[in-house]
Parts: structure tokens; C-alpha cells; sequence
């Protein structure tokens, strides 16, 4: 008995498929024969049997005819489907719909990326008039620009730079990094001197009228819309004045009416040293200057020493030369700090002070020897012929 059970259950098992009376798939099975087939059925008339539609297709309401409808695929635009493609099968119909690149499934329809954002896009699949999930992860990303930062000076000692953004998101050195910041990397920014300040990066070169979008310290201070894909920003600065204090050899101010700017458009700072100092002290000529500063946190710094005739480097606000002065050598005389040669034939004591205080010596050691057809002589040991000059004691003329 055990063994009849088992073959039974064998061939109950092996034909699933087979038709019920009268023929029809088990799937399709009528009430009588004659009746129409079932919904998702065809009426196979060469077998004079309902058949299950084949897969992709479907018949949608119960009817006798010989064909099924092939099935299509929802609207991308909407996701409508018509009524007679809705599949009326067992497992309804599949379908595959596709969002193009630059746009997302939202959860109804296929969507078109902002502008400034992109996707590669997706393709759903389902079966029957069921929508996709609307989390279907089809999310558009933001597009990754380039920043192209102009130092906007000729002055020596700034670069241009490069950046990059992710709209809506932050800026980083590279178009790849770990993570964006929402401030300008400090890469991207402008160095600055005590007496040119760097304002930030702006929409225009003239930075006049135009919008600022970055601060001088990176912070982003414009809009996303104001960038707008790949964008040139240019450096603006505010260039301040330095000013030149003279100091005497004693430290004490003699002049502070010079003062000196970097012109960005020439790359210039023209300043050099005045040739109209002098040493309070008569018949000194001045060495050099002693160079100080005061930074911008109020400290006095010392720089390096200037030569007469120099240019004043870009320091600070605020400068001060001293100067450095000796006593004039002999044979030689010091008018406006500068030390002159006596004329020809002639000398001076140290520290002379104009070509007045150069002279003609006597005795034949030292002094000034005077030939003609005749012969040769000295003036006397303790004669001294001096020059005189327009009467100007100075010497200046």
C-alpha cells in the first residue's frame, strides 16, 4: 500500500501543467466548454483549448480570442499606462522604463537634473501598473567647476591660483578631495604684505563695482548662482601708504614727508632714498641708514641697512631711517652728507665741510710744489691758500 502511494504522489508531482477537463491549462480552466477564456487566456482554436498568454504579453478581460496582446512599458514622461496594457496574467506584465542621462526617477515620472547637477541615469524595472519605489536611488549629483583665481597685481611675490568647487556643496585644491569645505582652502588664498592687504577674490578685475565671493580669509560670501560653472575670480587689494621717517645721527626727526605705494598695474614701488638728508654734525658724510619698522602688531622690528641712493624696500606703514655718518677723511670735503675729493693739487684737514675748507699747503713734505720754465718751489711751512668759491662758505656751489 505504501508503495502505490508513493507513485501516485510521483505522478501528481511530474505533471503540474496538465490540462482539466475539456483541455483548457489549468491556469485557464472554463466552467464548461464553450465558455470564453479567462482573463490572461487565449482560445488555442487548433487544440480547442484556453492557453495562459505567453510571457509578455496579456489578454486583459475574459474573452475568446485566438491572440494576446504584447506587453509595453509605462510613459518615462508620467508613468501612465494604458488601460490595455495593464497585463492581466498571473504575474502581470514586466516592464523596463529608462531615465536618460541628466535626469532622476522622483518617485512618479523621470525628472531633469537642475542646472549645475548631473546624472548618469537609471533604468527600473516591475511588473504591472506598479510604480517604482521613490527611493529609487537614481539621486542627481552636483557638477564639480573649476575656480580660476588671477592675482590681479604685477607685484612681485604673488601667483595665480587654482580651486575647485561642487555646486551647492564646498571648495577644495582638487576636483577629487576626502571632503569639501564650505571656505576657500588657504592654498587658494593671497598672501599679504604689512602695506598690501588682500581684500578677497571678486567678480571683476577692476574690483570697483564688482561682487566679492570670497573674503580675504576664504569664507564664501556670494551666491552659487553668482559662480555659475567654471569661473574666473580676480584678487583685489588695498594698498597702503608707507611712510618714511628721516632720523639724524642723534635719533632725532629731521624729515617725514616722504611716502611710497605699490602700483599693481606697473608692479612698481618706486621709493628711494632722498638725496636731500643730511647729518646735523659739519663735515660728516653720511655711511648708510639704519633701518627700522613698526609691524602690524605695534612691534619695532629692524631691517637691513640702506646704502645712500638705495630704494626703500615694501616694509610697513611705518619706517625710519637713521643715519649713519663719519667725519670727511682728508683730502676730501663732505657737502649734504656726501663726501667730495678736494680739487687737484689741493687737500683738507678731516672733517671739512665745503670745498672752501680745502686748501693749498706749504714746506716740502706736505705741501703743493710749483714749477715753471725757471724752476721749482714750496710755499712756506705755514701758509695754506684756501679756495673760495662764489664767497658761498657752504661750499654747495
Amino acid at each position: 500500500m505504501k508503495k502505490l502511494t508513493i507513485i501516485f504522489l510521483s505522478i501528481f508531482i511530474a505533471i503540474p501543467n496538465v490540462h482539466a477537463a475539456g483541455g483548457d491549462h489549468w491556469m485557464c480552466v472554463r466552467t464548461s466548454t464553450g465558455d470564453p477564456c479567462p482573463a490572461g487566456c487565449f482560445y488555442d482554436d487548433e487544440n480547442d483549448i484556453c492557453s495562459p498568454c505567453p510571457s509578455g504579453s496579456f489578454y486583459p478581460t475574459q474573452n475568446s480570442t485566438n491572440e494576446c496582446y504584447a506587453c509595453t512599458k509605462p510613459n518615462a514622461a508620467s508613468f501612465i499606462h494604458n488601460e490595455d496594457t495593464l497585463g492581466n496574467t498571473s504575474d502581470n506584465c514586466p516592464w523596463e522604463l529608462t531615465c536618460a542621462a541628466g535626469q532622476y526617477w522622483d518617485g512618479a515620472k523621470c525628472t531633469n537634473c537642475g542646472t549645475y547637477y548631473a546624472s548618469a541615469g537609471c533604468t527600473l524595472t516591475g511588473r504591472g501598473p506598479n510604480n517604482p519605489p521613490s527611493n529609487y536611488d537614481t539621486t542627481c549629483i552636483a557638477i564639480v567647476y573649476k575656480l580660476d583665481l588671477k592675482k590681479n597685481t604685477l607685484f612681485s611675490g604673488f601667483n595665480d591660483k587654482t580651486a575647485y568647487y561642487k555646486y551647492n556643496t564646498g571648495f577644495a585644491m582638487n576636483e577629487k578631495p576626502t571632503t569639501w569645505s564650505t571656505k576657500l582652502p588657504s592654498d587658494a588664498l593671497q598672501p599679504e604684505l604689512s602695506i598690501k592687504k588682500f581684500k578677497g577674490y571678486y567678480t571683476d578685475a577692476g574690483c570697483n563695482s564688482a561682487i566679492r565671493v570670497f573674503n580675504n580669509s576664504g569664507e564664501f560670501t556670494g551666491t552659487w548662482a553668482s559662480l555659475g560653472g567654471d569661473k574666473t575670480l580676480y584678487a583685489c587689494w588695498n594698498n597702503l601708504e608707507q611712510q618714511i621717517t628721516y632720523l639724524d645721527e642723534n635719533g632725532k626727526i629731521i624729515d617725514s614727508t616722504q611716502t611710497c605705494i605699490i602700483n599693481d598695474s606697473t608692479g612698481e614701488f618706486n621709493c628711494p632714498i632722498k638725496d636731500n638728508i643730511e647729518p646735523t654734525g659739519e663735515g660728516m658724510a653720511i655711511q648708510e641708514y639704519e633701518c627700522t619698522y613698526t609691524d602690524d602688531s605695534g612691534s619695532t622690528k629692524k631691517c637691513e641697512s640702506l646704502t645712500v641712493g638705495g630704494n626703500i624696500p615694501p616694509l610697513a606703514q611705518k619706517v625710519y631711517l637713521k643715519i649713519i655718518a663719519e667725519k670727511c677723511r682728508i683730502g676730501y670735503y663732505c657737502s649734504g652728507g656726501v663726501e667730495k675729493p678736494c680739487p687737484k693739487g689741493s687737500t683738507s684737514d678731516a672733517g671739512a665741510s665745503s670745498i672752501n675748507k680745502c686748501y693749498i699747503g706749504g714746506g716740502e713734505n706736505n705741501g703743493t710744489k710749483f714749477c715753471d720754465s725757471i724752476g721749482c718751489f714750496y710755499l712756506g711751512d705755514n701758509l695754506k691758500f684756501y679756495y673760495r668759491i662764489n664767497d658761498d662758505e657752504t661750499g654747495k656751489n
